[in-house]
Order: C-alpha cells, then structure tokens, then sequence
C-alpha cells in the first residue's frame, strides 16, 4: 500500500478510537483519557457548558472547591490536574505520604501563572509592581485567591516531592510533631 493509503487508514482508526471513547468514557474522564488510561479531566456539566471536573481532588481537598482560584478557573474548564498533573498515586494513597505530581514553591508560583497568563499580557496598571517585584505583594495568589493548604497534615519537600515525616506545616513555618 502508498505511504497516504496508511495514513488515511491509521487517521480513521484513531478518529473511530476517539468517537468510540466518547460513548465508553467513565464519568469525569475526558474522552482522550478515557481512552489512552488518564485521570479525571474536563467533564461537560449538566447544562452542556464546559466545566472543570475537580471532584476528584476534593474528595480530600474539600477546601478548595469554594477557593476562588479554583472556583474561577473550574469556570474557564481549567481543573486542577493542569497545574498539579494526574496525581494518580497521591489519590490512591489512604496514608497520604505520596505528593501530588507537581509542587510549586512560593518562588515558582509566578511563573507557573506566567505560562497561561504571559506578563506583556497582564493590565500594567494592577500588575506592574508584582512583575518588578516592587509591590508589597509577590505572589499571584496573595491577590487571586490563597491557594494553599489552610492546615496540612503532611508535609512534602516542594523541590523532590519525598515526605517531611514527622513533622507539619502552621503558616510557614516547620514544627515538630510530638512523639509518642
């Protein structure tokens, strides 16, 4: 067969793969997880709008779905697994000592935000300060939402992902736990 007779073929196996996912998809999946074994993702909502399915998370994390960074971008379909990845083992793990996929440090948290929202394009106005780092707030999160943990109950190094065991986390602050 000519190299554009498999290419047709493969591109309607695949399209065939795609639409059969949509109608075989566990509830929460995006179809293209569905159908490659991802997590949850983009799941359409009762009234036919794109919402973000963040369900999964807040299964533990119920502090965040009234948390308005997450509440704003579950709106624009933007759910957590896009920041934070999968997170698959941290899910499965009943005893919490997993991290999630993906950590960001207090000094990473721009410039993950930079990456959807590029600086050139933020109002100036509101934001030129935090850009130069001349405003009394560094953090995209200390104005568009508080995007942390209000008490953890484990601690992981934000940089390797390995358990702090041990110990946690009151502010910013480590403090030992007690021992029995």
């Amino acid at each position: 067969m000519r190299y554009w007779m498999w290419a047709l073929l493969l591109g309607l196996t695949l399209a065939a793969a795609v639409a059969l996912s949509h109608v075989l998809k566990p509830k929460g999946q995006t179809p293209l997880a569905a159908l490659f074994g991802g997590g949850t993702g983009n799941a359409a909502s009762t009234t036919g709008t794109l919402v973000a399915d963040n369900s999964r998370c807040f299964v533990c994390h119920v502090n965040f779905q009234e948390e308005i960074l997450t509440v704003s971008r579950a709106a624009k379909n933007v759910g957590c697994e896009l920041c934070h990845g999968p997170s698959n083992q941290h899910c499965e793990d009943e005893n919490n000592i997993t991290a999630p996929d993906i950590f960001y440090t207090r000094d990473d948290v721009n410039a993950m935000c930079y990456v959807c929202h590029p600086a050139k394009k933020l109002s100036p106005g509101m934001h030129k300060g935090v850009i130069a780092g001349t405003f009394d707030r560094k953090y995209c999160t200390e104005c568009h939402g508080d995007h942390r943990m209000a008490q953890r109950t484990r601690h992981w190094d934000k940089k390797t992902r390995e358990a702090i065991l041990g110990a946690t986390v009151e502010s910013e602050r480590m403090v030992e736990l007690p021992t029995r």
